[in-house]
C-alpha cells in the first residue's frame, strides 16, 4: 500500500470498533434486563470507554477530511478515553484486591486526561507525553501486581494470567502505535497492534462476557476482511475488464464472470465460518446425538452423556436437582450469567452451563453441564449449540411418550374389554347359581337376586347422581343378605319421608355408610 494507506486501515478499524463495542454495550445492558446477571458497572465503563475511542477517533478522521472544526477536540477525547481504559481494566482484573494499585492506576489515568486537555495550552506538553506515562506506568502497576497475586499462591492463578495477558496487549498495542513514532509505521502495525490488540486485550479480561466479545470480534473481523478483500479485487477487477472490454460480448464476459466470483464469495464465507467453528469453538459442525435406549429416563442418562461429551465438559447430570429449581430460562445459559444466589450455589457444585430440556404439557427440565476440558469457555456459538442438541433430546422424549400413551391406551382398551367380559360371566353364574336353588329355599334364592342387585349397582353405575329410592333398594339388598348371615342378631328400620325418594343424592352416598354401620 502506499505510504498514506493507513489512514485507509484507521478509518475501516475506528468504524469497525465503535460498532462493536456498541453491540458490547447492548447485550450487555440486554442481558441484565432479561434477568441475567446484572451487568458489570467495570465491564459497561471498559466497552463504554473503548467505545468512545474508536467513535472519537473516527470523528477526528472525519473533520481533518472535511474541514470541520472540533478535530483537536475529537482527538483529546478519543486519547483520553484510551488512557483511562487502562485503569478500568486493571479494576476489572483485580477486583477488590491491592486497592492501592487501583487508587494509583485512576489517579495516573487522571493525569494522562489532564495532559491531554492541556497539551493545546501548554507549548511542548503532546499527547505522546500522556501516552508514554500511561505506558510506562501502567506496566510498572501491572508488575506490581502480578508479584502481589504471585504470593497469594495458587488460588490467584487465573486472575494472574488474566491480569497479565490483558495488561501485556493493551501496553504493547498503545506503545507500539502511538510511542514509537511520531508517525505510523505503516497499515500492517495499524490493524495488528493498534486495533486488534487493544480489542483483544479487551476479550482477554472481559471473557465473562464472552458472548458479547470473543465471536462477534472474531465473527465480525473476519467477515469484514473476506467482504473487504473480495470487493476490493472484484471492483478493480471489473473496472478494468469494462474499461478493457471493446465489444458488447467482452462486458457480457465480464459480468457473468463478475457473477460467478459472487457466488464464489458466498462459499467462501460459508467454509470460511465452517473454519471458525472449528478453530475457534472447537467443533466441525453436524451436531446430531446417536444416543438409544428403551426407556425414557435412561435415554435421558444417554443422551445428557453425549451431549456432554460433545462439549468435552464434565458430567453433572447426577448433580441434585434441587439446585435447579425455580429456574426459568428461555434457552441454554452460562451460570455466569445468572443472579448471584444462584450461580455461587451452581459454582459450588462444578456446574459451569445449564440447559432446559422441553417437554410436552409444558414440562421443563434441566441438564447441568461441568468445566469443559482446558479451560474452553461456554461461548454464544456453544450455547446456540446446545439449544440444537437439547431439541433434538426433547423431539426423541416426545416420541417416547407419545408411544406409551398408545401403550396404555392399548391396556385400557383391554382392561375395558375385561371389566364387560367379567361381570357378564358373573351375572351368568348368578343366574345359574338362582337356577340350581330348589324353589322352596326362598331365603336363598334371595341373597342370590340381592347380591346380583348389589353388583349390578356397583359395577354399572356411570351416573353421578341418582334418586334416594334406587339408593334405598340397595341398601335394602345389603340388609337382606346380612340378615341371612347374622339372623336375628340384626335388627333393623327404615324410616323414609315418602316425598324425598325423588330426590337426586350423589352415587353410594348410603350404602358405604350401612356397610361401616
Amino acid at each position: 500500500m502506499p505510504p498514506n494507506e493507513p489512514l485507509l486501515v484507521n478509518t475501516i478499524g475506528h468504524a469497525v470498533g465503535a460498532l462493536l463495542f456498541a453491540l458490547g454495550l447492548y447485550f450487555l445492558l440486554a442481558a441484565s434486563a432479561r434477568g441475567g446477571r446484572p451487568a458489570s458497572r467495570l465491564s459497561v465503563a471498559a466497552a463504554s470507554l473503548a467505545f468512545v475511542w474508536n467513535f472519537a477517533s473516527l470523528a477526528a478522521l472525519a473533520c481533518l477530511e472535511f474541514g470541520w472544526p472540533g478535530a483537536e477536540m475529537a482527538v483529546a477525547v478519543s486519547t483520553s478515553a484510551l488512557s483511562l481504559l487502562p485503569a478500568v481494566l486493571l479494576h476489572l482484573a483485580l477486583g477488590p484486591r491491592f486497592g492501592w494499585i487501583v487508587a494509583t492506576g485512576y489517579a495516573m489515568g487522571a493525569a494522562a486526561v489532564t495532559m491531554h486537555a492541556l497539551e493545546n495550552f501548554i507549548p511542548g506538553l503532546s499527547h505522546r507525553s500522556a501516552l508514554v506515562l500511561t505506558t510506562v506506568g501502567f506496566g510498572a502497576l501491572t508488575i506490581a501486581a502480578t508479584i502481589g497475586l504471585l504470593r497469594q499462591g495458587a488460588a490467584e492463578r487465573q486472575t494472574t494470567s488474566r491480569l497479565v495477558g490483558a495488561m501485556a496487549l493493551f501496553l504493547f498495542a498503545l506503545s507500539l502505535a502511538h510511542v514509537g513514532a511520531e508517525e505510523h509505521s505503516g497499515w500492517a502495525i495499524e490493524i495488528l497492534a493498534h486495533h486488534g490488540g487493544i480489542a483483544l486485550a479487551l476479550i482477554v479480561l472481559l471473557q465473562d462476557y464472552r458472548f458479547v466479545l470473543l465471536d462477534s470480534f472474531v465473527r465480525v473481523i473476519a467477515n469484514l476482511a473476506l467482504a473487504g478483500g473480495f470487493i476490493l479485487f472484484a471492483s478493480r477487477w471489473f473496472a478494468t475488464a469494462l474499461a478493457a472490454a471493446s465489444s458488447p460480448f467482452r462486458r457480457g464476459v465480464a459480468f457473468v464472470i463478475l457473477v460467478l466470483l459472487l457466488w464464489l464469495y458466498s462459499e467462501l464465507r460459508q467454509r470460511l465460518q465452517l473454519l471458525l467453528t472449528s478453530l475457534v469453538f472447537g467443533r466441525r459442525g453436524g451436531e446430531r446425538l446417536t444416543a438409544e435406549a428403551s426407556t425414557e429416563e435412561e435415554y435421558l442418562e444417554r443422551a445428557g452423556r453425549e451431549l456432554t461429551a460433545f462439549f468435552r465438559a464434565e458430567w453433572r447430570g447426577s448433580a441434585d436437582p434441587a439446585l435447579t429449581e425455580g429456574l426459568a430460562l428461555d434457552g441454554p445459559a452460562v451460570v455466569g450469567d445468572l443472579a448471584p444466589a444462584r450461580r455461587e450455589r451452581l459454582e459450588a457444585a462444578g456446574v459451569e452451563a445449564v440447559i432446559p430440556l422441553r417437554f410436552p404439557a409444558g414440562e421443563v427440565r434441566y441438564l447441568p453441564l461441568g468445566y469443559r476440558a482446558g479451560g474452553r469457555r461456554y461461548l454464544s456459538e456453544d450455547l446456540r449449540a446446545a439449544e440444537r442438541l437439547a431439541a433434538q433430546i426433547s423431539e426423541r422424549v416426545a416420541m417416547f411418550r407419545s408411544a406409551e400413551l398408545r401403550r396404555l391406551a392399548t391396556q385400557a382398551e383391554l382392561r375395558a374389554l375385561e371389566a364387560q367380559i367379567q361381570p357378564h360371566f358373573l351375572f351368568n353364574v348368578l343366574n345359574t347359581l338362582y337356577g340350581l336353588i330348589p324353589r322352596q329355599a326362598e331365603a336363598a334364592r334371595g341373597a342370590v337376586l340381592n347380591l346380583a342387585d348389589l353388583l349390578r349397582y356397583h359395577l354399572k353405575q356411570d351416573r353421578t347422581f341418582i334418586a334416594l329410592e334406587e339408593e334405598l333398594r340397595t341398601v335394602e339388598a345389603y340388609l337382606e343378605i346380612e340378615k341371612l348371615r347374622l339372623g336375628g342378631r340384626l335388627r333393623t328400620r327404615l324410616e323414609v319421608d315418602p316425598d324425598t325418594r325423588s330426590i337426586p343424592i350423589p352415587v353410594l352416598s348410603l350404602e358405604p355408610l350401612v356397610e361401616n354401620a
